[in-house]
């Protein structure tokens, strides 16, 4: 998704958007790493990938009203990847996430990313 949508690199946004999906994840005891990421959209949308991808687009950042709202869409795509649903790519297929990866580079920033979360997750458990 990331090859086919600018994205946002605001670390303000992306700091903020992935503060309040940690805290999902952490008060709903989920296993994992979850990795927002902000499409430049004006279409009001999130969408959500197997191995913890969720996307948000400024559209929808831009439409919610309060935090609440925005925790809901974030919550509710969070829900999608922990029921390991299918997942809308495209508009046209509907791909698992194993399908969607040997698609794509991801392999590599997946492997990496799953490191650092592992040494985190590590971290937090010494405290």
């Amino acid at each position: 998704m990331d090859r086919n949508y600018e994205l946002i690199t605001d670390h303000f946004i992306l700091q903020y958007v992935n503060r309040l999906e940690r805290t999902i994840v952490n008060e709903s005891e989920l296993p994992g790493c979850f990795v927002v990421k902000v499409l430049i959209d004006p279409e009001a949308n999130a969408y959500s990938l197997p191995g913890g991808f969720i996307y948000l687009t400024t559209g929808l950042i831009a439409l919610v009203e309060s935090e609440g709202q925005l925790v809901a869409a974030l919550a509710h795509e969070t829900g999608h990847i922990k029921g390991q649903h299918l997942t809308r790519i495209d508009g046209q297929a509907y791909l698992t996430g194993r399908a969607f990866l040997r698609r794509t580079r991801w392999l590599r920033s997946l492997a990496v990313r799953r490191s650092a979360c592992s040494l985190e997750v590590d971290a937090k458990q010494r405290i």
